[in-house]
């Protein structure tokens, strides 16, 4: 059959693809991954076949909590109108940031021309869910995160049929049935949430929304590297990883604790730091201590089964790698998106500790950090985790569930 995938243009989206493309492509199906022309050279580098249509997306800029406000659980604060001015922020400014309307009409018609059976699309590509409904093909939904996104879609349907008909404004469903060219695209929340939803997050963490979902265990991919041979090597003392996360170091500015701060608090602790920073990161952080090894990059699922533990800010990728390896977890999550939940989450289940911004000092994180070497309960709570996600199934065992949705057989 043939596949197709689509996603933003962040590498985080389109690396947390690439096990399943790989599986489907290596199972006999034909795979081709769309995204914008910024991303392209990425998608070539994992060795999948790139459609890259449009142009390059806009500079990387500072996101702000204001940005995702909307998806915050408070109920005091989701009425009707609140919701009403987030989703139309986010249809009108937003998502058009991550795809213009060039895309989705260019996605859209090599759809039409290439006839593929089945689309897996990235949960902010909403391209591909147009491109399936044009061509009549079946798609899928990705999850790279807690699906905030169809929570609050429910929420907000069920508000907006509390109002009178005139007034039951959808900026989302106006976004995505603007004409397409020689397409008479009717609303349905599928054009949302897709026919079915592939989940590669712990199913704990999963919000109850009434969706059929496809758990999926986490693999990690982060792109093309050479390992140094350091890395394989014993460390004399106790390897702590820190990383800010491969959306810092595309540019986007998601950090709310320096580097600074955090080199001061693991200045003279008896550990080796492995800090993969860029050279501009590494250049704001001002002295390096004697006991942080500075790294360009460093691919995490090398790296991680040699550390006795994981700082990071919540992102999924340095979160689902650390759950694979069995890594317990130090988290100071920006708070954007689903950081502090997953932060939470990992806390609970006693694999790790959450360190709020708002609480962060670098004594507190020293502290924190002593804590987590020395309580071997972290380590029992993060090989738990580990397990559990060991426990779903593969990239390689999904693909007969997707050759029958294809075909358009229930899974």
């Amino acid at each position: 059959m043939r596949v197709l995938f689509t996603t933003v243009a962040q590498s985080t989206h389109l690396y947390n693809m690439v096990p399943l493309a790989w599986a489907l492509h290596t199972a006999g199906h034909e795979v081709r991954v769309v995204s914008s022309e910024a991303l392209a050279d990425r998608i070539v580098a994992t060795g999948l076949t790139a459609l890259p249509f449009g142009s390059a997306t806009p500079a990387p800029r500072r996101l702000t909590s204001e940005d995702f406000t909307y998806l915050e659980p408070r109920p005091a604060e989701l009425g009707y109108e609140f919701m009403l001015g987030k989703f139309a922020v986010f249809s009108g400014l937003m998502f058009p940031y991550y795809e213009p309307y060039t895309l989705r009409e260019q996605i859209v018609e090599f759809a039409r021309t290439w006839r593929p059976d089945l689309v897996i699309w990235d949960m902010f590509s909403f391209s591909g869910a147009a491109a399936a409904v044009a061509t009549g093909a079946a798609h899928v939904r990705m999850l790279v995160g807690l699906d905030m996104m169809a929570q609050m879609r429910a929420r907000f349907l069920d508000l907006v049929h509390q109002q009178p008909e005139e007034l039951r404004d959808d900026p989302l469903a106006e976004m995505l049935t603007t004409p397409l060219p020689g397409t008479d695209l009717e609303f349905a929340e599928e054009l949302v949430v897709g026919q079915y939803t592939i989940d590669p997050l712990p199913t704990a963490l999963r919000l109850p929304v009434d969706l059929e979902y496809l758990p999926l265990r986490y693999v990690p991919y982060h792109g093309p590297a050479a390992c140094p041979p350091w890395v394989h090597d014993v460390p004399r003392r106790p390897r702590v990883c820190l990383t800010l996360g491969l959306t810092a170091r595309e540019g986007w500015d998601v950090g709310e604790v320096s580097v600074e701060e955090m080199f001061a608090a693991v200045d003279g602790l008896d550990v080796e730091v492995v800090a993969t920073l860029t050279a501009e990161q590494a250049k704001s952080a001002g002295r390096v201590p004697d006991n942080v090894r500075l790294v360009d990059f460093v691919p995490l699922q090398a790296l991680l089964p040699t550390c006795a533990a994981l700082i990071h800010h919540g992102g999924t990728g340095s979160f689902g790698t650390a759950l694979v390896h069995g890594v317990p977890q130090l988290s100071v999550p920006h708070g954007y998106w689903d950081t502090t939940a997953k932060a939470q989450y990992v806390a609970d289940r006693g694999a790790g500790l959450h360190l709020p911004v708002s609480e962060f000092s670098a004594e507190a994180m020293r502290g924190a950090l002593r804590r987590l070497l020395d309580d071997p309960s972290f380590r029992a709570g993060a090989t738990a985790l580990q397990a559990e996600n060991q426990a779903k199934p593969s990239p390689n065992d999904l693909v007969p569930t997707l050759e029958k949705i294809a075909a358009g057989s229930r899974p």
